[in-house]
């Protein structure tokens, strides 16, 4: 597998569009843009379908969705001793009445 071909791939993985200007870029040795154009065209070709991108929650995405878990869990909590205090009076009542 060429260098090229290797960029090409490395780029694609981290859901970037191979360019002639970010190949270039990331390669190790001297080469000429004809055949950077070339190996681009031969990487394409190559390609059955659209790569997949995956998307990584960033910091603040993942922040937003466990602040969101953690009202919820709060609100939960709080339903849960409006029960047990609805409860303990539910006892405390049968007990008075007996």
């Amino acid at each position: 597998m060429s260098e090229i071909t290797k960029v090409c791939q490395a780029l694609t993985d981290k859901g970037i569009t191979p360019t002639v200007g970010l190949i270039k870029a990331k390669l190790t040795q001297k080469t000429p843009l004809p055949e950077i154009i070339n190996g681009l065209k031969a990487f394409q070709a190559n390609q059955p379908h659209e790569p997949v991108i995956q998307k990584t929650p960033n910091v603040l995405d993942r922040m937003i969705e466990l602040e969101k878990r953690w009202m919820h869990q709060q609100e939960s909590i709080q339903s849960l001793q409006e029960q047990v205090e609805a409860l303990r009076l539910m006892v405390k009542q049968l007990s008075n009445n007996e």
